[in-house]
């Protein structure tokens, strides 16, 4: 099968379809034998969502330094695990406590240099690296530890054969699910199921995405019975999914049935691995025992009762 990606056209920076971590594997921490290519595909997709690429300037020779914060730590705790190296330090802010994972020994940032190297997606993110690598490179001239990196001008084409997805939606994906009394229905509630991403600026990164999703399900098994559809991927109009909510901050929105088959397949090939992952089996479950609405089962109050708790189980 033809591999579903979706890729730029810029000519300066060169676009691969593949992950590449060959630099990587003779920087990685000693204690860690092998790497885990599809966990640090997740981890890059995680951290163009929600990592930072700090350059604090407070100091005489600007340092470097990389964090990504949650409310829930053990996330955090495992991609320092993974990696062999960082921090997870708690704080308190805005009446909150909250997590952090951060790394700023040079040797570490070094490590970090060659896992993101030519292997970012977003292009926004794809500046921030450049700029961090250029102060890292700057900061080669005060030590005897690190040696400059060649910065790679080449990212990867977005695509669904990889868990750099499943990474991004961790970060900034969501599950949402909503039932709502209304007559017309036999049970007189309608269930709502959604899928969501919402990004500044990436605008069309999130119009691949839908292009990308829409693709794959003309290439799937679930097409094939379906004659509703017969249309080439340019036809889409990703206007119905994409609403501009302000300040150039877009939303991607994905409630067709068809679409979110696509979802679950693929997050059931590549698993989230934090938090989100049980919002995502209750979401999956709400979609998959969906029918039951029209059921004569589920007409009993009990049966009704676990089915509502289960929907806003995943609203909080």
């Amino acid at each position: 099968m033809k591999e579903t990606n979706y890729c730029g056209s810029s000519e300066t920076i060169r676009e691969a379809l593949n992950f590449d971590f060959i630099d990587y594997y003779n920087k990685k921490s000693k204690h860690i034998k092998n790497i885990d290519k599809l966990f640090l595909q997740w981890f890059i997709g995680f951290s163009e969502a929600d990592g930072s690429f700090i350059i604090l300037k407070s100091f005489k020779i600007p340092r470097l330094y990389f964090s990504i914060t949650q409310k829930n730590p053990k996330v955090l705790f495992k991609i320092k695990k993974k990696l062999g190296f960082g921090k997870v330090k708690r704080f308190y802010q805005n009446g909150e406590y909250y997590y952090h994972f951060s790394v700023y020994k040079l040797e570490n940032i070094e490590r970090l240099i060659y896992i993101f190297n030519g292997n970012i997606v977003l292009d926004k993110v794809f500046i921030r690296f450049s700029n961090w690598v250029k102060q890292y490179n700057i900061l080669c001239n005060h030590s005897l530890i690190i040696k400059p990196i060649h910065f790679k001008k080449r990212k990867v084409c977005f695509n669904l054969n990889s868990s750099w997805f499943a990474g991004f939606i961790e970060g900034d994906g969501g599950f949402y699910a909503s039932l709502t009394k209304n007559s017309k229905y036999k049970l007189n509630y309608r269930l709502r199921i959604k899928f969501y991403i919402t990004q500044k600026y990436e605008l069309l990164f999130l119009e691949n995405v839908i292009k990308l999703i829409h693709k794959k399900y003309l290439e799937s098994k679930y097409y094939k019975n379906d004659f509703s559809l017969n249309t080439e991927i340019t036809d889409i109009k990703t206007s119905k999914y994409i609403t501009n909510l302000k300040f150039s901050t877009y939303r991607l929105e994905i409630s067709t049935e068809k679409y979110i088959l696509i979802i679950l397949e693929y997050l059931n090939k590549y698993p989230l691995q934090g938090e989100k992952k049980i919002t995502f089996l209750r979401w999956q479950r709400i979609f998959v025992n969906k029918n039951l609405l029209k059921n004569v089962a589920l007409k009993s109050h009990k049966s009704f009762m676990r089915f509502q708790k289960l929907v806003k189980s995943i609203q909080n």
